[in-house]
This record gives C-alpha cells, sequence and structure tokens, in this order.
C-alpha cells in the first residue's frame, strides 16, 4: 500500500509540470480538463488489476468499480452500477467522444439488448477509432482497448459526460 501512494505522489508531481505548449496556457488547460486527467491516471494505476464481480477495489475490480473508484478519487460522485451510470451526465455521440466520457457496450439479443459494460475513453474519438480502459473479464482485468478491438464497435450502446469543459 505505500509503494503505491508513493507512485501516485511520483506521478502527480510529474503531472504537475506542464505536458505540452497548449498546456501552458491557462485559458486552454482547465482544472476540469486537469480533473479529467486525473480520472484517466487513477484508471491506469489499476491496470493489471484483476476483475472481480462486483469488485470495487482496491485490488480487483468489476467495470463499473473501476469508473466509480476512478471518479471518486477526484470528488466526483456517480452511482455503483452499469445500469444506472448509463444515464448519468449528458449524452455523447459516438463521433463526439472526449477522454473522459464513459463509454457502454451492450450483450443479449435484439430486443432484449441492454447495457452490461462500461469503461473511461482515454482518448478522442478520431478517424473512427478510440481507446477506453475498462476491467472486464473476457480481459481479466483491467485493461486497455481500441475501439477497432474484437467485437467493442456491434456491441457499442452510447456514451455519457460526466465531467464537462465546455
Amino acid at each position: 500500500m505505500r509503494h503505491h501512494r508513493i507512485i501516485l505522489l511520483l506521478i502527480s508531481f510529474i503531472w504537475s509540470f506542464p505536458q505540452s505548449p497548449a498546456q501552458t496556457n491557462t485559458e486552454e488547460y482547465s482544472i476540469c480538463e486537469e480533473q479529467i486527467d486525473n480520472v484517466i491516471l487513477y484508471a491506469r494505476l489499476k491496470l493489471g488489476c484483476p476483475y472481480e464481480w462486483g469488485g470495487s477495489g482496491p485490488y480487483s475490480y468489476d467495470c463499473s468499480g473501476l469508473v466509480n473508484y476512478a471518479f471518486q478519487k477526484v470528488g466526483v460522485v456517480v452511482t455503483r452500477t452499469t445500469s444506472t451510470l448509463c444515464i448519468e451526465g449528458e449524452r455523447v455521440y459516438l463521433t463526439n467522444i472526449k477522454r473522459g466520457d464513459l463509454v457502454f457496450f451492450v450483450s443479449g439479443e435484439y430486443p432484449d439488448r441492454h447495457i452490461t459494460h462500461v469503461g473511461i475513453a482515454i482518448s478522442d474519438y478520431e478517424n473512427g477509432d478510440f481507446k477506453f480502459i475498462h476491467s472486464s473479464k473476457g480481459n481479466n482485468g483491467v485493461y486497455i482497448n481500441r475501439f477497432t478491438d474484437s467485437n467493442y464497435q456491434s456491441t457499442y450502446g452510447g456514451a455519457r459526460r460526466i465531467i464537462s469543459c465546455e
């Protein structure tokens, strides 16, 4: 546990310095964007943690447990289940997905398809693709995938923006 705190402090220290020219302009890089960066950072710190249905940390997670953990660490309260997360925040169209947005996936056959999985976008939608972090049974834990990997495009169920910087 002590090692996790030290690593987090080091990463926070490193991230406190401007990462690009755009971040040196406070109008272009806001506290809101920093909050999104930190949500992604906290989720990334859990890469490799095993999947556990109902898991909410600190050592294993299910998909909504990982989302809940990452947002909670930056002071944003979200609900705990995928079925309730999918109605929080504001709706986002696929081509408008940005870093920090929640992305949802469905299972089942029409007309009984329903949202069963959630991840956090870690890159903006561009040229038909984006990256997201999630905890899944199929990946045996917390993992980063591309939207174009596997069957994610065919099971995409929508996106929601919890933290809006506009």
